[in-house]
């Protein structure tokens, strides 16, 4: 069975990167030497972007095609810098989440392989979810920095740069970006997934003890099986309760992070989708439809992971009524009625004010459609 250590980070993928970084330490995994010094560079490297561009357009008479396209640019790097400060300075919190696991312990802990493998199956969801997102954000850099040694066409962003050749320096300068940026976003994304999975497979754990709470041995008297029942299903309830305890505190951590996840969504497809129209050539096109393809399928990970949580939930009332309730007493059965009604409602994560479903990733494509024919008007006109 898996340990307090073991169980905390079983569903986990990047951190030591993060760590690395200077982003990301825990109990577990302490400041190494030059951890505050990773962490000042990289964010000095990274913060500078935005900035950049709008000088640049403050130096620049430019048309409206122009103006759009700089606005996309910097709308994303924009919100992709405050983004991911925001998480850093969150992702501090995701050791209370290991704290809670650790003190819950006795609850969270699988009793058998079967539950066993409920966790070590969501571990190699995130690996797959992780090692999918890095492969697209990966082809995407290598696009941009690849593209003008291979055609001769430069996808370079305009901004200003403090050099004569601006044009080399700000290709130098946006490819290091792109490379760090690749490595780092993608793995602070899927560290806030982590906790959802887990609380997720907790669920299927919660699930299959009520399923099998009425399990019976057949060398103790008729009194002692109930007895052993009744203790199982207390079990259950208090460990509902942890983990109703620990989903709470991962949405009020989490929660500015998904609110922040979806609104850059939302204006990202609808810029990027003008941006499309507008595109003059086939390797810039090539660019901007993976580009938006990274934007709907990140934002497709975390409703589905939250529409997941929701489905599992859900389903506590049915594992209570597909176990042999019928063959226990009148007592034990009231416990079941009362554990049924207190499981109903699905739990629902919440972005602030969005719910992370799939309902919530229909109406991201509704709006971003919406905005986009205002913007595509505004330039037709």
């Amino acid at each position: 069975m898996l340990t307090e250590e073991e169980l905390v980070h079983a569903i986990s993928f990047g951190r030591r990167i993060l760590w690395f970084c200077g982003l990301f330490h825990c109990k577990h995994l302490k400041k190494h030497f030059a951890y505050n010094y990773a962490r000042v560079l990289l964010l000095l490297f990274s913060l500078p972007f935005p900035t950049l561009i709008i000088v640049q357009l403050a130096r620049t008479d430019s048309n409206l095609a122009a103006f759009l396209e700089l606005g996309m640019y910097f709308l994303g790097s924009f919100w992709i810098s405050i983004e991911t400060f925001v998480q850093i300075i969150i992702l501090k919190r995701v050791a209370e989440l290991e704290g809670i696991l650790e003190s819950d312990y006795q609850y969270f802990k699988p009793e058998n392989k079967r539950q066993l493998q409920f966790i070590l199956a969501k571990n190699a969801r995130l690996m797959h979810i992780s090692k999918t997102v890095l492969g697209f954000v990966y082809t995407f850099a290598f696009l941009f920095i690849l593209c003008p040694l291979l055609t001769n066409q430069s996808l370079t962003i305009p901004m200003w740069m403090p050099f004569e050749n601006q044009e080399f320096s700000a290709y130098l300068y946006q490819s290091c970006y792109l490379l760090i940026l690749c490595c780092v976003y993608p793995l602070l994304h899927n560290t806030f997934l982590g906790p959802i999975l887990m609380a997720t497979a907790q669920l299927q754990i919660l699930k299959d003890n009520l399923l099998h709470a009425t399990d019976r041995s057949e060398l103790e008297d008729v009194l002692t099986q109930e007895k052993r029942i009744q203790d199982r299903l207390k079990r259950c309830v208090r460990q509902h309760n942890a983990l109703l305890r620990f989903i709470a505190k991962v949405q009020h951590i989490l929660a500015p992070v998904f609110l922040g996840n979806i609104l850059f969504t939302v204006l990202g497809i609808c810029f990027t989708v003008l941006q499309i129209i507008m595109a003059t050539d086939n390797t810039n096109l090539v660019v901007l439809v993976s580009y938006l393809g990274i934007l709907i399928f990140q934002m497709y990970l975390t409703c589905w992971v939250g529409n997941d949580l929701i489905t599992e939930s859900s389903d506590i009332t049915e594992a209570c009524y597909m176990s042999d309730w019928y063959t226990c007493s009148i007592t034990t059965r009231k416990m079941f009625i009362v554990i049924m009604a207190n499981t109903q409602e699905p739990i629902v994560l919440q972005s602030v004010i969005f719910p992370v479903s799939f309902v919530t990733f229909a109406t991201i494509l509704r709006s971003s459609y919406s905005y986009y024919t205002v913007f595509s008007g505004a330039y037709e006109n």
